[in-house]
C-alpha cells in the first residue's frame, strides 16, 4: 500500500485511528496474513505469466496446465463497443481457480503451487516473462475471515512470486 506524502512517517497506531489500518482487535494473531471482519462471496486466484516475447504455448508445456486465457504479442482481440480490434503488445498465459468458499484461499493457492514447477520464474525469464499470482475477492461485505497462511507466503516468497490482491466491494 502506498501512502501519499501527508501519510508518510505516521505510526501504525495513528493510521489505525484514522481508519486507514484495521484495529488490532479486529485481527487474529495467527501467523500469516489475515483479513477479518469481511465477508466475500467468491475468490478467484490466477497464476499469471506475461512478457513481450512470451510464447504462452511454452508455458503450457512447462506446467502441463491448460490456461484459462492466453495470447501472444501481435494477436488481435475484439473489444466491446469498438469496431476495430486491438493488437496485443505482449504475451500472456493465465491459469485461474475459483472458489465460492473464501476460507479456502490458502488451499487454492497451495493447489496452484503444487501443480507448477518451482523454477517457473527462471523458465519464464528466458522469454522476458514475469510471474505473479492475482487474487480477486468479490462482493466483500462484513463479518468473515480470509486467511493467507504463513507456509503459503513462504512458498510464494521462495518462488519470488508477487501476489496482487484486487478487492471488489459490494
Amino acid at each position: 500500500m502506498e501512502f501519499s506524502e501527508s501519510r508518510r512517517g505516521r505510526t501504525a497506531d495513528h493510521l489505525r485511528s484514522e481508519r486507514i489500518l484495521p484495529n488490532r482487535s479486529a485481527m487474529r494473531t495467527l501467523p500469516g496474513l489475515i483479513w477479518s471482519n469481511c465477508r466475500m462471496r467468491k475468490i478467484s486466484v490466477t497464476l499469471r505469466v506475461s512478457g513481450d516475447k512470451l510464447d504462452p504455448d511454452s508455458i503450457t508445456q512447462i506446467t502441463g496446465l491448460s490456461p484459462t486465457k492466453k495470447f501472444k504479442a501481435g494477436d488481435q482481440s475484439a473489444q466491446h463497443g469498438r469496431a476495430a480490434s486491438l493488437v496485443k503488445k505482449y504475451g500472456y498465459w493465465g491459469f485461474t481457480v475459483e472458489s465460492e468458499d473464501v476460507s479456502q484461499l490458502s488451499h487454492v493457492i497451495r493447489d496452484i503451487l503444487s501443480r507448477t514447477p518451482a523454477d517457473l520464474t527462471d523458465l519464464s525469464k528466458a522469454q522476458d516473462g514475469l510471474v505473479d499470482l492475482f487474487v480477486g475477492m468479490f462482493d466483500i461485505r462484513d463479518q468473515s475471515t480470509c486467511e493467507l497462511e504463513a507456509d503459503v507466503m513462504r512458498e510464494l516468497g521462495s518462488r519470488q512470486w508477487p501476489i496482487v490482491f484486487d478487492m471488489y466491494i459490494e
